[in-house]
């Protein structure tokens, strides 16, 4: 049997994936998480094989799940699924070590596609994505974004998200002031004044969701 974990705020996204699984997978056995709370209860609970990963719930940061995610012994496979734009995602993901990145609007030839590569434990990146790493490689174009820590990227897409220094301090557990410190050094690597211009790239870059 399959152990299979999607994760994912909305209902009927879980309910659309966990039909996919079933129509690609017989043996499967699919749970289901609604944040970060309630997926790192079922992983130490159950041994899953691959967990199928939204980035973006609101009790967790980004890179959070993640690492935790991967403290589990034995570990399970991540497959990203989401909204967030994979040109300036995904490399990041593939360096915490995640399998494969996945866009929500692919289609459901892909997503099976993608299920089925990870699960043989390779890493699976779209079409797109490869074309995307490849013109980066012969036109020497840089995310500026990749000039940040984990850490600062974490932040940053919180606040892009619409949260404050405090509701971060409280997703991330660290000090107001650590934050602080954070945001500066990400304003300095990205050559801007504030939070209002670091809202006008990160809206250039796509990094909206």
């Amino acid at each position: 049997m399959i152990n299979i974990l999607i994760v994912d705020d909305h209902s009927i996204v879980r309910t659309s994936v966990k039909y996919l699984i079933h129509e690609e997978i017989s043996n499967a056995q699919v749970h289901e998480a609604y944040n970060a709370e309630s997926t790192l209860k079922k992983i130490r609970k159950i041994n899953f094989d691959l967990v199928v990963l939204d980035i973006h719930l609101d009790d967790t940061g980004i890179n959070d799940l993640v690492v935790n995610i991967f403290r589990t012994k034995p570990s399970p496979k991540i497959l990203i699924f989401t909204m967030s734009d994979e040109s300036v995602f995904a490399k990041h993901f593939f360096r915490l070590g995640v399998q494969g990145f996945l866009s929500k609007e692919s289609s459901e030839q892909e997503i099976k596609e993608a299920i089925r590569t990870v699960l043989k434990r390779d890493q699976y990146m779209s079409e797109r994505l490869r074309s995307f790493l490849a013109n980066e490689m012969i036109e020497k174009r840089k995310n500026p974004f990749e000039k940040l820590t984990e850490r600062e990227f974490e932040i940053l897409v919180l606040l892009v998200r619409g949260k404050s220094m405090t509701q971060i301090s409280q997703i991330l557990h660290l000090y107001i002031t650590t934050i602080a410190t954070h945001k500066q050094n990400m304003l300095e690597k990205l050559n801007v004044k504030n939070v209002v211009d670091l809202m006008i790239m990160a809206k250039e870059y796509n990094l909206w969701f």
